[in-house]
């Protein structure tokens, strides 16, 4: 999906309307936080499915998790 079209799939699965405003991302986290358990669990998996392979042919494959876990200390 091109990123051009972030914003309206967003349109489809929020309770608001997306945008780069202030306060969206605010509001954004607090949305997503519930999911982020899940998200980082399924990240793990994904990312173990590509052990070996590089990151340059690992697609759909992120090691954003780990910023967020660490990250998550400081909360």
């Amino acid at each position: 999906m091109h990123r051009n079209l972030y914003a309206s799939k967003l349109n489809e699965h929020l309770d608001f309307v997306y945008s780069k405003e202030r306060g969206i991302g605010a509001l954004m986290y607090q949305v997503l936080l519930p999911k982020q358990a899940d998200a980082i669990r399924n990240a793990r998996v994904i990312l173990q499915q590509w052990d070996g392979v590089s990151p340059a042919q690992s697609e759909s494959s992120t090691k954003v998790h780990l910023l967020v876990e660490e990250l998550n200390k400081y909360l």
